[in-house]
């Protein structure tokens, strides 16, 4: 996985995807459930994330989730500013902090597993406590929608298989 990751950031996205390919499980499970939707005279937000989730499954892709949808309150809270440095370079802390918020913010998550049979902690996480389910996508070709550039070493936004 290291050597992927780094041809990744690399840029180098063909040879990585061979290595995906010849190295990588071809069969990736991703767990799921759809939300109770509130009644609500308006479109409401769980609405639009069941829809999300049942037109990914029909077109044969997979959706990512911005890190305030995630269950998890501590995902990408590794980021952090060392003001003391910064200031001692006297560089914009404030900006810095907008640039991690931004990052934060636009940053797409998705959580996959080749262990469908004994993966208790992704059945209870993201299949709503075992009340979900889950599908296998298998994966044939990793190739990145020009509709989602890279920027830096930030993975696409969404992934088509």
């Amino acid at each position: 996985m290291r050597k992927y990751m780094r041809l990744m950031e690399e840029k180098s996205f063909h040879e990585a995807n061979n290595y995906r390919i010849e190295n990588i499980s071809k069969t990736l499970f991703k767990f799921m459930y759809l939300s109770e939707v509130p009644k609500c005279k308006e479109k409401c937000k769980l609405e639009n994330f069941n829809d999300i989730k049942i037109k990914s499954i029909e077109n044969k892709e997979f959706w990512m989730s911005t890190r305030d949808n995630l269950n998890d309150p501590f995902e990408l809270k590794s980021l952090y500013i060392n003001e003391e440095k910064i200031n001692k370079y006297n560089y914009p802390v404030e900006i810095i902090q907008k640039l991690i918020k931004s990052y934060q913010e636009g940053v797409l998550i998705g959580y996959f597993t080749t262990n469908l049979e004994s993966n208790m902690p992704m059945w209870a996480h993201y299949a709503n406590n075992h009340k979900g389910g889950c599908i296998g996508y298998t994966v044939k070709k990793l190739s990145f929608s020009s509709q989602y550039p890279m920027m830096g070493n930030v993975l696409p936004r969404m992934l088509f298989i």
